[in-house]
């Protein structure tokens, strides 16, 4: 009787222990379970938001001509080892802080496309000139990317788009890339939309010249004396759109 028990016992155990291997057997097979703990592991990153040009009189593009690049940069001392020399300096100690503490990839400016060294790399359409031209007509946008002062505030509604390009990637635990898999880019559509200025970007940069040469405080506004339209204007002192802060701070009235 007590040998019965035990078979019975034992055959009980038998049965939930197969039961367990065939749950686990249908749990690794199943494609969808594969797919959700993939996408439960997706990073997405996303990049400075796009907004339609702003033109001169003569169709040339004041806005959007010069490329910025994107590194994807993950989490530890490695990729700040390969990073740290292509990135400007002003970001070298934000590559270093995040290196350090980030969970997950992020993406940091760079100076260059470095898709050829195995680190990847993405392009954004820059807001404003190396040398920033007519500050005070074009006016600046903030981290949102609405603009803040000039065209781009007085015509956000038109240039405003709220979607930008973002970078997918499918990560582990610790942050790193998945084995077998590549950062996506998902492109946002680009706005058709842009706005027509009736200044001239040669004249533009002639007066910014003179004012920058002979005043410190002013003003110079050039017309067509057929037409009235402005071609030039200059305000004296400047902002500098690629470090609004600095300007903000300033107590010379630029802003």
């Amino acid at each position: 009787m007590k040998e019965k028990r035990l078979l019975w016992v034992y055959g009980a155990f038998l049965l939930l222990f197969l039961g367990i291997v065939a749950r686990l057997y249908l749990l690794a097979s199943n494609q969808n379970y594969a797919e959700n703990a993939r996408n439960q592991t997706i990073t997405t990153l996303e990049l400075p938001s796009k907004r339609g040009q702003i033109y001169d009189v003569n169709k040339n593009p004041l806005t959007g001509i010069i490329q910025q690049w994107y590194a994807l940069a993950l989490p530890g001392d490695d990729s700040y080892v390969k990073l740290f020399r292509y990135v400007p300096y002003q970001s070298q100690t934000e590559l270093y802080q995040r290196a350090s503490t980030a969970a997950t990839p992020f993406l940091i400016p760079v100076q260059q496309d470095l898709t050829q060294k195995g680190i990847f790399s993405v392009a954004e359409k820059k807001r404003e000139f190396p040398l920033p031209i007519a500050v005070h007509i074009l006016g600046y946008v903030n981290q949102e990317g609405h603009g803040v002062s000039g065209v781009e505030q007085a015509f956000d509604d038109i240039l405003y788009q709220p979607q930008g390009d973002v970078v997918r990637c499918a990560t582990t635990a610790r942050g790193s890339l998945m084995e077998d898999t590549s950062p996506l880019l998902q492109t946002a559509p680009t706005s058709q939309q842009g706005v027509q200025l009736t200044i001239d970007t040669a004249v533009q940069r002639i007066a910014e010249g003179v004012a920058t040469d002979k005043m410190q405080q002013g003003a110079i506004l050039i017309l067509d004396t057929a037409t009235s339209e402005i071609r030039a204007a200059v305000s004296m002192p400047t902002f500098d759109p690629l470090n609004i802060q600095k300007s903000i701070e300033a107590e010379d009235t630029s802003l």
